[in-house]
């Protein structure tokens, strides 16, 4: 797999150097050496950016291409137009405030030794402010995936899997409509056609701080329910995960002191008898209770 060129696309919005640096450097310093760095700044036009711009040249000069949005235009658009530029075979998205153990991407291309698979993920360690955390076990699922996808992402973020080129292409590269869960639709279609593995070492890791920025809550159940009705044949053929799925963007609409809206969806999906209320809680479980409760009470 020493031939096979990685393509290795770090998309940034308004981080300083010393952050974008480290994730760039994690991608230096891979022990598979055929790859390529697409950098794409999506950070509005400003004084910082052009800094940002000049100590990436000064200091990586040509070792990757640097490329400058004109405009916002958001994470994936700008995931879209690296992916257009490169010459890989394979693609590795890296979020700006990740970083690369050494032998990532070379332990996943072992992985591709048959077209079945079109993605490889792994584990991974999560840093908070510089210090390790510990995680909940990682879910570990190989094969044929889709029905565990549809209800919930346990794949995890872009700076964990490696995709083929050819997977893009027959599956289509990132939804721009979407607000939010753009990785979760993506790995769905990839999964639909493809065979899915999973590396059990953990090869990428999370930083989080306390100034991290998190997509809002709205964006996330708005992304949510557009893939509970893009994907709704899907989803006929898996009632009970359909619940599960559906479950968590009810509770994410209650948290949000969005009752109203949150009921009106459940009319909508499940009725509002007695009989479809009890019918749920298997699936939603004492998390649903307690989100209504204080939802109501506090």
């Amino acid at each position: 797999m020493e031939k096979c060129k990685v393509s290795v696309i770090i998309t940034t919005y308004k981080r300083p150097f010393e952050i974008l640096s480290r994730a760039i450097d994690s991608a230096l310093t891979q022990t598979h050496q055929n790859f390529e760095i697409i950098v794409v700044d999506d950070s509005p036009d400003s004084p910082e950016r052009e800094m940002l711009k000049n100590r990436v040249k000064e200091v990586y000069s040509d070792r990757l291409l640097y490329i400058q949005n004109p405009k916002n235009l958001g994470a994936c658009a700008s995931r879209n137009i690296a992916i257009k530029c490169s010459t890989g075979q394979y693609i590795a998205l890296l979020d700006d405030d990740d970083q690369w153990l050494p032998n990532k991407n070379a332990l996943m291309l072992q992985c591709f030794g048959s077209g079945e698979i079109g993605l490889v993920y792994c584990n991974y360690l999560t840093y908070h402010n510089g210090a390790p955390i510990r995680v909940k076990a990682r879910k570990k699922y190989d094969g044929s995936v889709l029905p565990q996808l549809l209800e919930s992402n346990f794949i995890g973020g872009c700076s964990i899997p490696l995709i083929p080129r050819k997977v893009f292409d027959d599956c289509g590269m990132f939804d721009e409509r979407l607000p939010a869960s753009q990785d979760t639709d993506l790995y769905r279609r990839i999964a639909k056609k493809y065979q899915i593995k999973y590396l059990d070492d953990p090869l990428v890791i999370y930083h989080f701080s306390d100034v991290s920025i998190s997509s809002s809550q709205e964006r996330q159940i708005r992304g949510r329910l557009m893939l509970l009705e893009k994907y709704k044949e899907e989803y006929a053929a898996y009632p009970k995960i359909k619940m599960t799925y559906f479950g968590d963007i009810f509770v994410g609409l209650i948290a949000s002191k969005r009752s109203e809206e949150a009921w009106a969806l459940f009319r909508k999906e499940c009725g509002l008898s007695f009989i479809s209320f009890v019918g749920i809680l298997p699936f939603w479980g004492k998390g649903l209770i307690k989100k209504i409760y204080w939802s109501f009470f506090k």
